[in-house]
C-alpha cells in the first residue's frame, strides 16, 4: 500500500506542476559520460544488453518497477517538485522505516531525491541523500554510480573510485559503469590514481559487454583511455571510430568528439620523428 500511495501522489503533484514548472537546467542525468538521458532511460542504460526496460517491467504488474519509473520520471522533468514531494514522503510515511521492504524504499526515495538535487546543481545536498540512500539499503548499484559523479564533480576523485567500484561489484556486466569507471581512471586529476591499463580494460570490457549495439561514448572512452596511455595512434582510430557513429544532428557532441581528435592527431603528429 505505501508503494501506491508514494507514486499516487508523486504522479499527481508531478502532472499538476509539469506545465507551469521552469526548469532551465540540461537534461542530464549523472554520469561523467552520458548526457541528454533521462532518468529512465539512464536506469535501463545501465543494464546489460537484452534486460527488461523498466517501463515493459512495470507495465507486467511489478509494482516496484512502476514506483521507480514515476520517481525517475517526476525527477527528470520536475526536479524542484520532485525534491518536495519526496522530502514529505520522508517526513511523513512512518512506513518507511517499519513495513517491510521499507529500507529500500526508503533507499530509493533518498536516491532520487538526490537525483534531482543533482539536476538542479546542488550538488553537496545529492550527495548527502546519496549517502543516506545507501545507509538505508546498500544494494542500488544506481546510487553508487550517481555518488561516484558527484564526487568526481566536487574532486573527491578518490572517494568516486570507491564508489564506482562498488556499483560494479553489485552490478558486473553492466557496460556503462565500466565505462564509467574507465573514463575516470583515465582522466583524474590525481596521477597517483590514474591507471590507463586499467581503463583500457574496462573500455574493452565495456565493448565486449554491448553486443551488437556498442554505445557511441564507449569507444570515446577508449580513445581517451589509449591517450592516458601514450597510445595516439589507437586513441586516432578509436576517436575517428566513435565521430563516424555520431548523428551528423549532434552538432555539440560532435565539436567536442572532434576537438579530442585534433588533439590526439597533434600528439601523432609530435611523436613521429621526421623523414629524411
Amino acid at each position: 500500500m505505501w508503494t501506491l500511495r508514494t507514486t499516487a501522489f508523486v504522479t499527481a503533484l508531478c502532472i499538476a506542476t509539469a506545465a507551469s514548472a521552469q526548469d532551465d537546467s540540461d537534461n542530464i542525468f549523472f554520469h561523467p559520460t552520458m548526457g541528454g538521458l533521462d532518468v529512465i532511460s539512464l536506469l535501463d542504460a545501465f543494464y546489460p544488453p537484452g534486460s527488461m526496460p523498466l517501463r515493459d517491467r512495470c507495465l507486467q504488474g511489478n509494482k516496484d518497477s512502476c514506483f521507480m519509473l514515476n520517481l525517475g520520471e517526476c525527477a527528470s522533468e520536475v526536479p524542484r517538485i520532485a525534491i518536495g514531494a519526496y522530502s514529505r514522503q520522508l517526513r511523513q510515511d512512518l512506513s518507511l522505516r517499519q513495513q517491510s521492504g521499507g529500507r529500500e524504499l526508503r533507499s530509493a526515495v533518498f536516491g532520487m531525491r538526490g537525483s534531482a538535487y543533482f539536476k538542479e546543481g546542488n550538488i553537496e545536498d545529492a550527495i548527502d541523500d546519496f549517502n543516506e540512500s545507501i545507509l538505508a539499503f546498500d544494494g542500488n548499484f544506481w546510487v553508487y554510480a550517481n555518488l561516484a559523479t558527484a564526487q568526481f564533480d566536487t574532486g573527491q576523485y578518490e572517494e568516486a573510485l570507491n564508489s564506482i567500484d562498488a556499483a560494479i561489484n553489485l552490478l558486473p556486466n553492466s557496460p556503462l559503469l565500466l565505462s564509467g569507471r574507465a573514463r575516470l581512471l583515465a582522466t583524474t586529476p590525481d596521477e597517483n590514481m590514474r591507471d590507463a591499463q586499467q581503463a583500457i580494460y574496462d573500455a574493452q570490457t565495456a565493448i565486449s559487454f554491448s553486443g551488437e549495439n556498442v554505445p557511441v561514448h564507449i569507444y570515446d572512452t577508449l580513445a581517451v583511455a589509449h591517450a592516458a596511455n601514450g597510445g595516439f595512434d589507437q586513441a586516432v582510430e578509436f576517436q575517428q571510430h566513435a565521430i563516424a557513429q555520431l548523428p551528423s544532428e549532434n552538432e555539440a557532441e560532435l565539436a567536442d568528439y572532434q576537438n579530442r581528435l585534433d588533439e590526439y592527431l597533434l600528439q601523432q603528429y609530435l611523436r613521429t620523428p621526421p623523414s629524411d
